[in-house]
């Protein structure tokens, strides 16, 4: 709850797919309960992630003028669709006024809508240019840099899947609008209106990264799909006999080929070492504050900002932490500082990643000793 109320972001592609196809299914079987589950779904997502604040209202509105236009969907449909997406929207419209015009945190009986202390409305501007195409093509189809998105040698996919994307992302396109005429319902329609939806929020965010992309995969895979499908026709021309059971067990021999080969270096030891620090947060953290916690006693402790995370997560309610932050310094919480100051500082203690050595030296010019030290931290005072 530090800078949004929800569930974790990696929720996003499952709930959102899974919401997806409820959709789709509601509007390719007219039953109207499908229509409320799949109202549900989408106003859980919005819960997943802060994006979805924008990508499910842009393709929802784009969605339901080309159903409209094709006479698929009713003002009953739309209520049972919209009623629950609504009820479960609301508090995240109050979390988003609150927020942004500066409110005092709301108590609405057993509920708080609270003030955060990184809200992330200042994420969002416009940021289209060819460097963030650049950006976008790396976060979906490769790596963007940072080590917890994908493993470099291996990237978001198989390589051999991204012209695989772009063939059939042609198909899916050329095929929609060959049908234009026709005022039948396509799927593949809102499989690209759910595409576009996300990669237009995408400009409009301050740093594109995979993780913040991540419901765009389910419609890469679709367009692998498609491309499969749509180069079967030159495959039967080129192999008479037997050409569709040679051409899907070709690509299906070829994917697990290369799922055995990421299965081996990842289970021997390849993902530990490429992760070197895909602990991420809490494990080492736990490890230096269990060891000297005591031992620091009532010094002022500074360390890593990070810290505030595994605070967050285990240690402290958010909405405690959050609240005196707010009202007074919002690096500071307690006798803990989530910063290394620059200013040598008596009765002080340092939690400093192992990686820092340039601040290590500063602490031994001013007189620090280390008194622990782990494979991630060291403790000084």
């Amino acid at each position: 709850m530090a800078s949004r109320l929800g569930l974790d972001c990696d929720l996003f592609l499952g709930l959102s797919t899974l919401s997806l196809y409820l959709f789709m299914e509601a509007v390719e079987r007219e039953r109207l309960w499908l229509y409320g589950v799949a109202g549900v779904g989408f106003g859980l997502c919005l819960y997943t992630y802060v994006l979805s604040y924008l990508i499910l209202p842009l393709f929802l509105l784009a969605a339901g003028i080309y159903l409209f236009q094709l006479k698929k969907l009713s003002w009953k449909q739309i209520f049972l669709f919209g009623l629950p997406l609504f009820l479960l929207a609301v508090p995240l419209m109050l979390l988003i006024l609150v927020n942004q015009l500066g409110w005092e945190s709301l108590q609405l009986g057993p509920f708080t809508i609270p003030r955060m202390l990184l809200y992330r409305g200042d994420e969002f501007g416009f940021y289209l240019s060819p460097a963030r195409i650049r950006d976008l093509f790396l976060a979906c189809f490769w790596h963007d840099g940072e080590y917890s998105s994908a493993f470099p040698g291996y990237g978001t996919m198989f390589v051999w899947s991204v012209p695989l994307v772009f063939v059939g992302l042609y198909g899916m396109i050329r095929s929609c609008w060959r049908g234009r005429g026709e005022k039948r319902f396509d799927m593949r329609v809102l499989l690209l209106f759910y595409l576009a939806a996300q990669l237009i929020i995408a400009c409009t965010i301050n740093e594109v990264f995979t993780y913040k992309l991540n419901a765009v995969f389910f419609c890469l895979v679709c367009c692998i799909l498609q491309a499969v499908e749509l180069l079967e026709g030159w495959w039967k021309k080129k192999v008479k006999k037997g050409g569709i059971q040679s051409w899907y067990g070709g690509v299906g021999l070829l994917y697990l080929l290369g799922g055995l080969a990421f299965a081996v270096f990842y289970f021997s030891g390849g993902g530990n070492a490429s992760y070197a620090k895909g602990w991420y947060f809490r494990e080492p953290y736990e490890k230096a504050w269990n060891a000297n916690i005591d031992k620091i006693g009532d010094r002022i402790l500074y360390t890593d900002p990070n810290i505030a995370y595994f605070l967050y997560s285990t240690r402290i309610p958010p909405q405690e932490i959050t609240e005196s932050m707010l009202e007074n310094d919002s690096r500071s919480f307690r006798n803990l500082r989530f910063y290394l100051g620059a200013q040598y500082r008596e009765n002080a203690a340092y939690l400093v990643s192992n990686d820092n050595t340039e601040y290590m030296q500063v602490l031994l010019d001013w007189g620090y000793e280390k008194q622990y030290e782990d494979e991630h931290y060291s403790v000084w005072y």
